[in-house]
């Protein structure tokens, strides 16, 4: 099998540089009731607390209720984008049309670990690209049917993430580029 871990303190070290003096991290994803990655946001829960940030929790709110809620974070605060899927309202969203619904109305920049949202809301991440991940994907069904059974091939760490950002969002926020790594991707 192939894993995935995104990094928490990774996505924290983006939204650090983009916001110097970060206090808060807001979290947007699915309603906690639906949310299948209890584990990670326990995780995340724990790590904000270390790294002294606020956790504010915004996730399954309705979109209009979001974007309201986006518009007023204050300064200090980044969002973690960690999909919707499905709000508490019910509505069910594309997680790309989603980032893409609310991203204009927040004041603040949002972090993701997908490459496919930034630039489409999103202002940056620690991120893996959906393109490398279907080729590692594609490599591993090909060695396992050489192999003749999965049980032959151990599992790996799908480790394929960088620093990605999106110029327009950085410009929109009023956010130098210089604040990230030299080796960050910008688009």
């Amino acid at each position: 099998g192939l894993t995935i871990d995104v990094e928490i303190d990774s996505s924290l070290t983006v939204a650090r540089a983009l916001v110097p003096g970060l206090r808060r991290l807001a979290l947007v994803g699915d309603a906690p009731a639906r949310d299948a990655t209890s584990g990670t946001m326990y995780q995340l829960g724990i790590r904000v607390k270390q790294a002294g940030l606020e956790l504010i929790d915004l996730r399954g709110l309705p979109m209009a209720e979001l974007r309201r809620r986006v518009g007023t974070l204050p300064d200090s605060t980044a969002i973690l984008d960690h999909g919707i899927i499905r709000d508490e309202s019910g509505a069910r969203w594309v997680p790309l049309d989603a980032t893409a619904a609310y991203a204009p109305y927040s004041r603040v920049p949002i972090i993701s670990s997908s490459d496919l949202t930034i630039g489409r809301g999103a202002t940056g991440g620690w991120a893996f690209s959906y393109d490398t991940l279907g080729r590692e994907l594609g490599d591993l069904v090909r060695r396992v049917l050489a192999a003749g059974s999965a049980d032959a091939i151990p599992p790996t760490l799908f480790e394929h993430f960088r620093v990605v950002a999106d110029s327009r969002e950085l410009k929109r926020l009023g956010i130098p580029e210089h604040r990230l790594p030299v080796t960050a991707e910008l688009r």
